[in-house]
């Protein structure tokens, strides 16, 4: 008789009673092979070889993926964006204005926006510290842009900055300094946590590589043990506050990230090519003292993890790292957005784990959108996609940033011709981005990411294999399960 995935809930979420064999699936094992027919054996937490005795479900009709993971993620920035005033749905100007009056009536003290993209607006320019100023006058405003190298903020806000001169535009570490200036208290961040967690597990998430935020390590080290996924995180602040009791729990520390530049949308990105209203960026570090605090950050035992938007930012990587020559698996590009001829080739012949987000330029580089205005005529020449990386062999993640925190949609731009012409990926290749490859970007591939003996029983049940149909139409797992737990069920599937 064959059962459903509530039954299999049901008896993961009981006391552990010998090994399960799940047979009648279709296994996608997160090796970038297309899902086959198949039996898969878990004993508590783990996958087991199969065979021995163990109790058999029939889960005919169903695919089972690894759990997935977001391998470019901030899950304390979308616990703050659920406690600060969400501004990622405006699309016009005067709604902008008309939420943050709303927001005002309804609290006391600073308010602080996040999320806002003016690419989308009616009127796609920056908001200004005037108009903040009379609009809220006499009240602490600050507003993060979604891409979080950009805020902007008014004349309250500014002086108890230090910085009552200013124009209000806050860029970089202007803009990290702003959301440190108006803190929340870790308990209620810790609970937006767990939701935006529980949230994530009902994509079919069990992991996510989190990619800094204000107080991340001890953060991560207070999530408890039940937390629906496993984070692992890079933090971008000193070394020094990077835990080294490897105290086990769903937080655990990979490395130190390094800013090498700014975004696109905050024209900060350092690129080849002057953007359309001027300038090239600027490059956040000198070359000495980048190869220094890399150096200092691998002889520690860390990984390194580097955000490289531009063309000029990404060469800066390459040639510290050149001169460097990280251990395999223990260095990775994040975004690596623009590209100059040689650079893909280099960055794989220094055995360099790359993390792209397929949303970005689903989200900005349509006819017309954010890249177009900034970058100018012929950006689109000037773009690496999925393929350029998969022809020169590089191990190849995904994630999206929070821009949105929606996974399923990242991967069906990634495969996408409208999205990215002729430098498309494969599905089931684009499956293994989220799942062994991004587990292997992380330094993890022995421990999570795949359908293998020994490896965590981390896995997604679906009623269709995704990759079949290039994930068109929306993908909800009906059951989550991390280390032999369920973290998610469906409650139209409970019946099933």
């Amino acid at each position: 008789m064959r059962a459903t995935p509530a039954e299999l809930a049901v008896l993961l979420a009981g006391e552990p009673a010998g090994a399960l064999r799940l047979d009648g699936l279709r296994v996608q094992r997160g090796d970038g092979r297309p899902a086959a027919a198949g039996s898969v054996q878990l004993a508590g937490a783990r996958f087991v070889e199969p065979g021995g005795e163990a109790r058999a479900l029939d889960l005919s009709g169903w695919t089972l993926l690894p759990g997935l993971c977001d391998a470019h993620l901030h899950l304390f920035h979308e616990a703050r964006r659920r406690l600060r005033v969400d501004l990622s749905g405006v699309r016009r100007r005067s709604e902008l204005w008309e939420r943050l009056q709303a927001s005002a009536a309804e609290s006391a003290g600073p308010l602080i926006g996040v999320g806002w993209d003016e690419s989308a607006w009616d009127e796609p320019r920056f908001p200004t510290r005037r108009e903040l100023d009379a609009l809220l006058p006499g009240r602490p405003v600050g507003l993060i842009r979604v891409c979080g190298h950009v805020a902007v903020a008014n004349g309250e806000a500014l002086r108890l900055l230090g910085q009552p001169a200013s124009e209000g535009l806050l860029l970089e570490g202007e803009a990290v300094a702003l959301a440190r200036r108006f803190p929340l208290g870790q308990p209620e961040l810790l609970e937006a946590a767990a939701k935006a967690a529980s949230d994530l597990a009902r994509q079919g998430l069990t992991a996510v590589t989190d990619m800094g935020a204000a107080d991340l390590p001890a953060l991560a080290a207070a999530l408890p043990a039940d937390f629906p996924l496993r984070v692992e995180y890079f933090h971008a602040g000193p070394l020094a506050e990077l835990p080294t009791d490897g105290a086990p729990g769903p937080g655990r520390p990979l490395g130190r990230k390094f800013f090498l530049d700014g975004s696109i949308g905050g024209r900060s990105a350092a690129v080849a090519a002057p953007y359309v209203e001027g300038g090239t960026g600027e490059l956040l570090y000198g070359d000495a003292a980048l190869r220094s605090e890399l150096a200092a950050a691998l002889a520690a035992g860390w990984s390194v993890a580097l955000h490289a938007i531009g063309e000029r930012a990404l060469a800066q990587a390459l040639d510290c790292l050149a001169a460097l020559r990280p251990p395999a698996g223990r260095a990775r590009l994040e975004h690596v957005e623009l590209l100059l001829p040689g650079q893909a080739e280099r960055a794989a012949a220094l055995d360099l784990a790359v993390c792209m987000q397929p949303n970005f330029m689903d989200r900005w580089g349509r006819q017309g959108g954010l890249y177009a205005r900034a970058l100018g005529e012929g950006w689109r020449a000037r773009f690496g996609g999925p393929a350029d990386w998969r022809r020169v062999g590089a191990t190849l993640a995904y994630g999206t940033d929070g821009m949105p925190a929606a996974l399923w949609p990242a991967l069906r731009a990634a495969v996408d011709p409208e999205v990215f012409g002729g430098a498309t990926d494969a599905p089931e290749a684009a499956i293994a981005a989220v799942t062994g490859d991004a587990a292997r970007a992380a330094g993890r591939e022995v421990e999570w990411g795949r359908v293998l003996p020994g490896h965590s029983a981390d896995f997604c049940l679906v009623e269709r294999d995704p990759a079949a149909d290039y994930f068109r139409g929306e993908v909800t797992p009906a059951l989550t399960v991390r280390a032999g737990r369920p973290t998610w069920i469906a409650s139209h599937h409970q019946g099933r």
